[in-house]
């Protein structure tokens, strides 16, 4: 509800003037930025899925994306650290990433509570940039419902499943804040 009235409905400050965007009016000293251009994005590996073992090291699938930006580890799958050290190749996630998932349930996000695992197909890696925006902020945001359609509009349709490019996810738009809101923010 806080995120909804400072950062939707820019319940801020009645002084405050807006200026016009790509994706309405917004706070003068707020920008609209690429998500490209303030997180690292990194997708998945593109590999045969490894065989499911006994408390290792955790995989992350579409299915542990819970409610809520959740991650939802009640099914984990586990593998080994030969395939574990396979499958972080391109990236190791961490607290405070966010997963998106790019086919199936597109758009469904989780952030990556205090641990550490590898992702599976259909995964994409979204680390906030510190320089630009806070982890608690992404989440937030990716939540909101102006993130909800700029997915929509991404999203391809496909023969059986849609899906969302990694391409275009890089191209998705986030509104930031100033520095100081989103500091008291965070």
């Amino acid at each position: 509800m806080l995120f909804k009235s400072l950062f939707y409905d820019f319940k801020i400050n009645k002084k405050e003037k807006l200026q016009s965007s790509e994706v309405g009016r917004i706070p003068e000293d707020w920008n609209l930025k690429k998500l490209e251009d303030v997180t690292f994005i990194t997708d998945c590996q593109h590999s045969k899925k490894p065989k499911n073992r006994e408390k290792e090291n955790y995989l992350l699938q579409v299915y542990n994306i819970g409610e809520k930006g959740q991650l939802d580890l009640t099914d984990p799958y586990f593998i080994s650290n030969e395939d574990y050290q396979h499958w972080i190749r391109r990236i190791e996630v961490k607290k405070g990433d966010i997963i998106i998932s790019k086919t199936g349930r597109v758009g469904a996000i989780a952030q990556i509570p205090d641990m550490k695992a590898a992702i599976g197909r259909n995964l994409v890696c979204i680390r906030p940039n510190s320089e630009f925006l806070s982890p608690e902020y992404l989440k937030e945001y990716m939540l909101s419902n102006k993130m909800n359609n700029e997915i929509r509009l991404k999203t391809s349709s496909g023969t059986i499943l849609d899906s969302l490019h990694v391409k275009y996810i890089k191209k998705l738009r986030i509104i930031l804040p100033s520095e100081s809101l989103l500091k008291k923010f965070s």
